[in-house]
């Protein structure tokens, strides 16, 4: 009996120095350099977006956070890559409605964003903007949708990628116009963009955060917003519901993500820094200068959000009729 009562206190001593050991560890996190996976091309609004945060995030981890562009497959190869990476703080995402829009679209697709990642906050929304080139012969959405439908070889639109919220904009919007337009997809919105300056495309929907600047600059044209009121950030651009496409709403949210099995002292120790990052100052008047609107909510909160964006898109997608095969 005494060996046995031993042996039971070496097991307990040694489960309780283990216990102390993982939590030491995570009170010493980070001891090494974080990476935020933007699973699109570099110079995009979620770059954009990316970089304003990992500065600040970086600042209060007290280690760097590595902005790391993994493009493609519509954003599944980063995606993807977060989907099989340890929960342990390391290895961070950031993703837009594309993160669910894709596997409802899409068949394999090699992760389930209600399973496969843990959710730590909604960065906040945009609209996006339905754009043609400065040159284009396009000057209004009802001359852009007039050409479509009586071109014969039709209109092209281009995308971050096959299944990304941005395609599912444009997708949506030839539904509602009855425009036929074929999708061009790409690595990301700035390769597409390029393309569209240069004439090799007629229109796409980009974000806000990327494309406004561009229109500002002279270098876009922005036909519509697709809020269905004036955007406070450019009341000079109407309304896409009331320019041609009746009923017409969009949206973009930035989230950020971590692998699923993340524990919770850790989960919520990430929260609260990204909390934090969208307090500051400076972090926020710089979110907001490219037209966010913030948010900043719990994992908790968001979690529940991606189950409530799941259905909604859900509901656009056999909507729509968009089913993709890989």
């Amino acid at each position: 009996m005494s060996r046995l009562l031993n042996a039971a206190r070496h097991a307990l001593g040694a489960s309780s120095l283990f216990l102390a050991a993982l939590t030491s560890a995570h009170a010493a996190y980070p001891e090494q350099p974080v990476s935020l996976v933007v699973p699109y091309a570099a110079g995009g609004p979620v770059d954009v977006v990316a970089r304003i945060l990992g500065k600040e995030l970086g600042e209060i981890l007290g280690q760097s956070v590595v902005v790391e562009n993994r493009g493609g497959a519509g954003g599944n190869i980063g995606t993807s890559a977060v989907a099989r990476a340890k929960p342990d703080g390391y290895t961070l995402l950031i993703n837009t409605p594309a993160f669910v829009i894709t596997p409802l679209v899409m068949e394999k697709v090699p992760y389930d964003p209600r399973t496969d990642f843990t959710p730590l906050t909604q960065v906040g929304f945009v609209p996006a903007l339905l754009l043609t080139g400065t040159d284009s012969r396009f000057d209004s959405v009802a001359a852009l949708i007039r050409e479509g439908k009586n071109s014969p070889q039709g209109l092209t639109f281009g995308s971050p990628g096959t299944g990304t919220s941005l395609h599912m904009a444009g997708e949506l919007f030839s539904k509602i116009t009855g425009m036929p337009a074929t999708h061009i997809p790409y690595k990301g919105s700035a390769p597409a963009v390029t393309d569209l300056i240069g004439g090799r495309l007629d229109f796409l929907f980009d974000s806000f955060v990327g494309a406004y600047p561009q229109v500002k600059a002279g270098n876009l044209r922005g036909l519509a917003v697709t809020t269905t009121e004036r955007y406070k950030a450019a009341p000079d651009i109407p309304p896409l519901s009331e320019s041609g496409a009746p009923g017409y709403e969009f949206a973009l949210w930035y989230g950020i993500f971590a692998p699923a099995g993340m524990p919770d002292d850790l989960r919520n120790q990430l929260g609260n820094a990204l909390s934090r990052v969208l307090q500051h100052p400076e972090t926020r008047q710089q979110l907001q200068a490219t037209g966010l609107e913030i948010v900043g909510n719990s994992p908790d909160e968001f979690s529940r959000q991606i189950v409530t964006e799941t259905d909604k898109w859900k509901a656009l997608v056999d909507s729509v009729g968009l089913q993709i095969s890989r």
